[in-house]
C-alpha cells in the first residue's frame, strides 16, 4: 500500500497494482486429465513452512484438510505432504471443476492458485478419407475420428515429414501443386493424448491417371500380337503351308486342309510341276 500522505491520484494507482497482484497471484490454472486415468494437482501461489497446514476443497466441499481425507475421497486421492500436490485417481467426468488449496500458517490463511480441472478422453486412430471433383483435378482430404469427449482437439496434416497445416480437419490437394508429393498423413491431439493415421497416398502422385492407361495399352497390344502369331504358326501345323502360300481365304475349307503336294512344290522352287503333272496324266 502507499505511505500516508500520498496524493488520492497515487492511492488509486497503488490500488490498481495491489488489486493486479492480487489477481496474479490467485491466477487459475488449468489441469487436463485422462478419463480414466489420474492426475496431479500442484499446490502453486502459496509458500509453505515445516508448520503448514493444508486444506483441499472441490467447489465448496472439503476433500482433504491436513491429511485427513474425506471417506468419499479416500480409496481415490494421496496426499504428498512434502510439496502439498494431491493426486486423484480413477478420473471420471464428474471430477472435472475447480480445486482450490488453503495454505494455514500459524492461523494466516492463504488461498493458492485455483486449479480447474478438465477430464478427457484420449483421441482415436484417425484415418483419411478422400473427395474428389467428377474430372479429378482437385480433391479433399478430411481427418475422419469420433473426438467427442476428447475436445480440445488439434488437427495436424503432413505431406510425407513436412507439416502442412495444423488446424483444419480438412485440405483440399491439387494435381499441379501436390504431384510430387507420394504420401499424406493427419495427426490427432489433445493435451493427453497423440495418434496418427495410416499413410495416404496422393492420389496425383507422378500423375497415375496416365499411366494405368499406358500400361493397359501394352498389354493389350502383347495380347493381341502373341494371338496373332500362334495362329500363323496353327495353321502352318494345321495346314502344312504358310497362309500366304494358300490360294483360298480362311473363311474357306481349304484355307486349313493339308496340300503336301503343292507344299513340295512350292518348297522346290518349281510352282510348275502340279501343272506338268496334270498334263501327263491327261496324255496316257
Amino acid at each position: 500500500m502507499c505511505p500516508p500522505g500520498t496524493p488520492w491520484m497515487m492511492w488509486a494507482g497503488c490500488l490498481c497494482v495491489f488489486v493486479a497482484v492480487v489477481s496474479a497471484d490467485s491466477a487459475e490454472i488449468t489441469v487436463y486429465g485422462k478419463l480414466g486415468g489420474e492426475v496431479v494437482l500442484n499446490l502453486e501461489g502459496a509458500s509453505l513452512t515445516v508448520n503448514s497446514k493444508i486444506q483441499w476443497k472441490f467447489g465448496k466441499n472439503i476433500i482433504m484438510d491436513n491429511d485427513d481425507i474425506s471417506p468419499l475421497w479416500q480409496d481415490r486421492v494421496h496426499f504428498n505432504t512434502s510439496n502439498g500436490a494431491l493426486t486423484i485417481k480413477g478420473l471420471t467426468h464428474n471430477d472435472g471443476g475447480v480445486y482450490t488449496p488453503t495454505i494455514d500458517n500459524n492461523n494466516v490463511f492463504t488461498d493458492g492458485n485455483p486449479v480447474k480441472l478438465a477430464v478427457i478422453s484420449a483421441v482415436p486412430v484417425p484415418t483419411v478419407t478422400e473427395s474428389c471433383d467428377k474430372k479429378r483435378t482437385s480433391c479433399t482430404l478430411t481427418c475422419a475420428g469420433n473426438t467427442t469427449g476428447a475436445e480440445p482437439v488439434i488437427y495436424v496434416w503432413r505431406a510425407e515429414d513436412a507439416v502442412m497445416s495444423e488446424s483444419s480437419v480438412s485440405i483440399r490437394i491439387s494435381k499441379e501443386h501436390r504431384s510430387s508429393v507420394e504420401d499424406f498423413t493427419c495427426e490427432l491431439k489433445n493435451n493427453i493424448s497423440q495418434e496418427s493415421s495410416q499413410l495416404f497416398h496422393n492420389p496425383f502422385f507422378g500423375d497415375p491417371k496416365e499411366e494405368p492407361k499406358i500400361a493397359m495399352g501394352a498389354t493389350v497390344f502383347v495380347v493381341l500380337l502373341t494371338s496373332v502369331v500362334l495362329l500363323v504358326f496353327f495353321h502352318r501345323w494345321k495346314a502344312g503351308m504358310w497362309f500366304f502360300q494358300k490360294d483360298s481365304m480362311p473363311w474357306k475349307a481349304d484355307f486349313w486342309r493339308w496340300q503336301n503336294g503343292q507344299c513340295a512344290a512350292v518348297s522346290n522352287g518349281n510352282p510348275g510341276s502340279k501343272q506338268r503333272t496334270d498334263e501327263e496324266s491327261s496324255m496316257t
